[in-house]
């Protein structure tokens, strides 16, 4: 009788419980947004910078995720003024924090160029190294600069085989200038999103944050 009173307590304190196997596998795939801070962004829209209008609109947005939601940031450009290779992971995906996502992005200065191609690289690689997936986001005010093509890097990702979806959001973007992003979006399964202003920009970045790897849509 004893040895049986062991074996049942040994059975329920090692057997995960149906709510904690639910919340383990409820846990959504992180985020990761890629964001602009090349020279470009301290232009001007509506009488506001595109650094402030991207970092209010982009905090809202960050602010409306689930609370369970893993959130990375990646910038480029915001270190030094002529570097293809300025990009940094200022918060890494398995963060679960909003306020310091938010915090990350207010300290942003922009600076340099607009390497796309090499901030894919960098993201695809944490996913590769990490095997997750994952739903990354591109905020870009301007085309890329560095000689790079963003859609050839995304094709040969998903042609590995690493899991992840792509939208592109182009914040005040010209028309003609958007024919590689739109390739790159495509090849990622993901969509391309144009935004004139602040208002367009917080529409585009619920449709992006809404339509993840894990509910496609």
């Amino acid at each position: 009788m004893k040895k049986l009173a062991i074996i049942l307590c040994v059975l329920l304190f090692s057997t995960p419980s149906n709510s904690q196997q639910k919340q383990e596998t409820s846990q959504p795939s992180p985020i990761i947004f890629i964001y602009d801070a090349s020279g470009s962004m301290w232009g001007q829209l509506q009488g506001k910078t595109k650094v402030e209008i991207a970092t209010e609109v982009l905090s809202n947005a960050i602010n409306k995720l689930p609370e369970n939601q893993n959130i990375g940031l990646v910038a480029y450009g915001h270190r030094k003024k002529g570097d293809c290779k300025d990009v940094e992971t200022l918060v890494d995906m398995n963060n679960v924090s909003k306020s310091i996502i938010i915090s990350s992005l207010k300290k942003i200065k922009p600076l340099g160029k607009t390497p796309l191609a090499y901030s894919a690289i960098q993201v695809i690689n944490q996913l590769r190294e990490s095997k997750k997936k994952a739903t990354i986001i591109l905020v870009t005010d301007g085309i890329e600069s560095c000689n790079g093509n963003i859609c050839d890097v995304v094709t040969a990702a998903k042609k590995e085989g690493i899991d992840f979806k792509l939208h592109i959001i182009g914040f005040g973007l010209k028309d003609g200038e958007t024919e590689q992003l739109k390739c790159a979006t495509k090849a990622g399964d993901g969509n391309y999103y144009d935004a004139a202003d602040a208002d367009g920009l917080g529409d585009v970045l619920e449709d992006a944050t809404s339509v993840t790897i894990d509910d496609p849509k």
